[in-house]
């Protein structure tokens, strides 16, 4: 399930990532080049600081993407022997279309909601500390 749920986000992942890594001005690299840094020093000093942006939507996309996985598993195991591959969105459709309790699935979309948005304001809050916007 982690493999196929890789295959199936790690594109959209990379796709973003270039397009932060071409925004990325190659007089950094010659600045950083001519001061004697080397390959590793220019990738974690000049690079790394000026993807901080686009690491930081990445990161709250893909914890957001983590919390909607459902098609994996429903296809591949439908909640697994024992319920092992159970998800939270699972749960919420075996609760609101298998069991027909609509109120409890609503509840419980609400509550994943919550904790979706408490994680995310903490990640935007932590991030004045290690974005770089400049």
């Amino acid at each position: 399930i982690i493999a196929v749920d890789l295959w199936r986000t790690l594109g959209f992942t990379f796709i973003i990532l270039l397009a932060g890594l071409q925004g990325v001005p190659t007089y950094l690299y010659e600045a950083a080049r001519i001061d004697g840094a080397g390959p590793f020093n220019r990738f974690w000093n000049v690079t790394i600081p000026m993807l901080s942006p686009t690491l930081f939507f990445t990161s709250i996309i893909t914890f957001i993407g983590a919390f909607q996985i459902f098609e994996p598993m429903f296809i591949m195991t439908q909640g697994g022997p024992g319920n092992a591959t159970l998800s939270v969105v699972m749960q919420i459709y075996e609760t609101g279309f298998r069991s027909f309790q609509m109120g409890y699935a609503s509840t419980i979309s609400l509550v994943v909601f919550l904790v979706i948005m408490i994680v995310t304001l903490v990640q935007m809050r932590l991030s004045r500390y290690w974005v770089n916007y400049d």
